[in-house]
């Protein structure tokens, strides 16, 4: 069983807030740069078909970590330093509550639009627009994020 006393003695909740945003902040980057960059450039392209399934493939394996990383430093950070102690906003749960049902729809759209199934084809059609969605998301993400450590923990 792993020991949360060690990890907290070495620096854990630091490192995996450190790590937790990091990560955060580029799928964030990454989610803009598709909107904005990549998606505008290939779309209508015939011809880049398979660069876009390379590129599908090369995200997919890239998002696979981060959501890996970011569920397990999200979690952890719940766990080892918890809700915020003592007097605390009422409102904190519910905001919490919104950020992480926010941060799965981020969740969804990115594995959605990077994966194979045929049920999801439509989102990927229309890439463009679920990207903006996406990016909206991420940037209510970030404000809530401010404002729940604002109230006593993020």
């Amino acid at each position: 069983m792993l020991n949360l006393s060690v990890l907290a003695a070495i620096g854990g909740p630091e490192i995996s807030l450190a790590v937790h945003i990091a990560t955060a902040f580029a799928v964030t980057g990454a989610v803009f740069f598709q909107w904005w960059v990549l998606h505008p450039t290939l779309e209508g392209r015939d011809e880049s078909e398979d660069l876009k399934e390379a590129l599908r493939l090369r995200w997919r394996m890239v998002l696979k970590v981060a959501i890996v990383l970011l569920l397990l430093t999200g979690f952890y950070q719940m766990w080892a330093i918890g809700l915020p102690k003592g007097k605390v906003d009422p409102s904190y749960h519910m905001w919490f509550g919104i950020k992480f049902i926010a941060a799965l729809g981020v969740i969804f759209i990115a594995s959605a639009l990077a994966g194979q199934s045929k049920a999801l084809a439509g989102m990927r059609a229309k890439g463009g627009t679920w990207l903006a969605v996406a990016a909206i998301l991420a940037l209510i993400i970030l404000w809530l994020s401010q404002a729940l450590a604002r109230m006593g923990a993020a």
